[in-house]
């Protein structure tokens, strides 16, 4: 069998979205695991990859011995094998083939694309990939600038299927695709001739400026206050498992407030910005704010002149448009 996968390998998430209805969603986390650490061998996201057994996932966090992939921005053959067979496997388990071919569509940030293309079309192109009892081949490979899946996946659904389109993008708009370590702006230009293309000029990525620096500093202020040694992973986790409650000190503490605190900072700092890379955005039609960070962010990020949109299932708007465009390749 082969399947058509859209791939989002992000710093803080992996999702992937396949031909079938398929979505999957987990931390970009993952430590080889230790049989004797906990008896969780039949938890779905403890995973034989190439021979070798990982903990994949939120539940990589035990121990906290986990692998991000590199803070250099440089893309790890190991680390791409484990997030990707991991995903493959979870889309495909329940399916009764063992040798799958993969189509598979893949994003990167803006300004990293030029530079990494090559080198993630090399990796995986004719890849194989032993997960569990499945080998997967990667057949075909299409790279794509993160913020344009989003902004294709406003024009079609996975099918290929045109969507009803905002009015307002007849006078051109962006995309502001609020990431885990990064957030990308893709500026799309409109005339009825040329229809929409991509202003190159005026899209790019702000590195360093993604939801993670609102966990890192939430975790910050925390242990400066109590003497805690809480990483990101424990804010994340306290946000979306107890409702922004955390223990410290036989004290329950809401950090809500603080988590709400540092992403207005992080608003205001994007929203300079994408001032500075977009002077004119009275001219635009529509802005949608997608990724990760949108649903936290939506409100915090204001521009001159135009109306700020989140798009309808932002987290997933990436990944669900490298699959669109995809398909309509492949068929």
């Amino acid at each position: 069998m082969f399947i058509n996968m859209g791939f989002d390998f992000g710093y803080g998430y992996i999702k992937a979205a396949d031909s079938n209805g398929g979505r999957i969603s987990f931390p970009t986390l993952y430590k080889p695991w230790v049989k004797s650490e906990q008896d969780l061998e039949t938890f779905e996201h403890i995973v034989n990859i190439d021979g070798s057994t990982y903990a994949v996932g939120e539940f990589a966090a035990i121990g906290r011995i986990v692998k991000r992939w590199s803070k250099s921005q440089q893309l790890s053959e190991q680390d791409l094998r484990i997030y990707l067979g991991t995903a493959l496997y979870l889309l495909t388990k329940r399916d009764s083939d063992k040798e799958i071919d993969v189509n598979i569509s893949v994003g990167l940030p803006v300004d990293h694309y030029n530079l990494q293309r090559e080198r993630l079309t090399s990796i995986l192109n004719g890849l194989i990939i032993s997960a569990e009892d499945k080998r997967f081949r990667i057949s075909r490979v299409l790279i794509t600038q993160q913020g344009l899946g989003a902004f294709y996946s406003l024009l079609v659904d996975v099918n290929g299927t045109s969507k009803e389109l905002n009015e307002d993008l007849q006078y051109g708009g962006g995309i502001i695709d609020v990431g885990y370590r990064t957030t990308d702006l893709i500026k799309v230009d409109y005339t009825p001739k040329t229809g929409f293309i991509t202003n190159k000029a005026e899209s790019g990525t702000l590195d360093n400026m993604g939801m993670s620096l609102v966990y890192n500093d939430v975790a910050g202020e925390l242990n400066a206050q109590y003497g805690t040694s809480l990483s990101q992973v424990d804010v994340e986790n306290s946000l979306k498992d107890f409702d922004g409650d955390i223990i410290i000190s036989r004290q329950r503490i809401d950090i809500k407030p603080l988590f709400i605190k540092r992403c207005e900072i992080l608003g205001a700092n994007i929203s300079n910005a994408v001032a500075s890379r977009w002077p004119d955005t009275e001219t635009f039609g529509a802005v949608y704010l997608s990724g990760g960070g949108a649903v936290s962010l939506i409100g915090k990020i204001n521009l001159t002149g135009v109306n700020i949109v989140m798009q309808d299932n932002p987290s997933f708007a990436n990944v669900e448009g490298y699959l669109a465009k995809l398909n309509l390749i492949s068929a």
